[in-house]
């Protein structure tokens, strides 16, 4: 998203490449962008703040809310046909003289019965169906499903938000000690994406100035 914005400034700004090609003004072209980007991207607030509806703004749609919510729902009633049929397979079952068949059939009918739900929820319990903001309390509100296929809301301020160094699977950012998963490309305005990952604020160069320090210490 951020060299999305940084090439956008550099085309907008109309910026010869040989210029850019250079490692010297390649940086300061970076340092001066950052600080263009985090304006561009700090003024959607005020945008919002001028007209401030009373009311929630859709800005971000799971593109697999219909998919995940169909795949939930056919788990859990599975489940629930299992838990009514348990009891009768197990007495059919118990009839056959077979103990190794017996015990296949409790097994394959206790995963499908009670494991799958859980990693299903296990898997899509991140994945963030809807994101609202209100321009009036300047918050987002992220909606997920619990295992229970009901709608869960999590409220939080773009300062509230921590970027993790290293990823984890399926996490974007986290939000309130939640991991959160969601897609860039559906944003329906990039800069509200930009603002709660912190692209507005200005670059941190300390992990440059500690590479430099380790360099001259080495030496």
């Amino acid at each position: 998203m951020y060299q999305q914005c940084s090439k956008e400034m550099l085309r907008t700004l109309n910026i010869p490449q040989e210029y850019i090609t250079s490692s010297a003004n390649f940086a300061t072209l970076m340092h001066i962008d950052s600080q263009i980007c985090a304006s561009h991207v700090s003024s959607l607030h005020f945008r919002h703040s001028s007209t401030a509806p009373s009311q929630d703004l859709q800005v971000y749609h799971g593109q697999l809310t219909s998919q995940i919510r169909a795949v939930k729902l056919f788990s859990l009633t599975s489940s629930v046909g299992g838990i009514v049929a348990l009891p009768i397979l197990a007495n059919e079952a118990s009839r056959l003289d077979n103990v190794a068949l017996v015990l296949g059939i409790s097994t394959t009918l206790g995963v499908f019965t009670f494991l799958t739900p859980f990693m299903l929820h296990f898997i899509t319990k991140k994945y963030v169906t809807e994101l609202l903001y209100n321009p009036q309390t300047d918050k987002y509100t992220a909606i997920v499903y619990n295992f229970f296929l009901r709608r869960k809301l999590v409220t939080f301020h773009a300062d509230q938000v921590t970027v993790p160094d290293v990823p984890g699977i399926f996490t974007t950012f986290k939000a309130n000690g939640l991991s959160l998963f969601v897609d860039p490309s559906l944003f329906k305005e990039p800069a509200h994406y930009a603002r709660i990952m912190g692209y507005d604020k200005p670059l941190d160069y300390k992990l440059n100035k500690v590479t430099e320090d380790k360099g001259g210490t080495d030496k």
